[in-house]
């Protein structure tokens, strides 16, 4: 009997660290992400974008999915329940970022679109 509930408690740690692993790689990812848009934005420059693309809503835009990206990453570490029910939120949020990043970016022309 007690080494059902222990197997079970290995089980379930496991399958924690599994899945917060994972989080954390996505958060990595959505970090480096969200700084080679900033980057992007900041070496081209206000005036190279053409005339269906917003250069500066595509900087803040950028800049919040950073701002975004890097407090996911802080918080990540923070051991809660109610974390685990905040990850379809964050991929929910994601999704929108890269679609208003892809809108500021002339559209589906820019092909930012493949990140979804």
């Amino acid at each position: 009997m007690n080494d059902n509930i222990l197997y079970q408690n290995i089980t379930a740690q496991s399958e924690l660290s599994l899945q917060a692993r994972t989080i954390r790689i996505i958060n990595v990812f959505r970090l480096i992400l969200s700084l080679i848009f900033v980057l992007f934005s900041l070496y081209v420059g206000q005036e190279n974008w053409g005339e269906t693309q917003d250069a500066s809503l595509f900087f803040s835009l950028s800049l919040a999915y950073s701002l975004f990206s890097f407090t996911l990453l802080l918080v990540a570490p923070v051991r809660s329940s109610a974390l685990v029910f905040f990850n379809p939120v964050q991929i929910i949020i994601d999704i929108f970022f890269i679609i208003f990043i892809m809108h500021a970016a002339g559209g589906i022309q820019s092909g930012l679109g493949l990140l979804l």
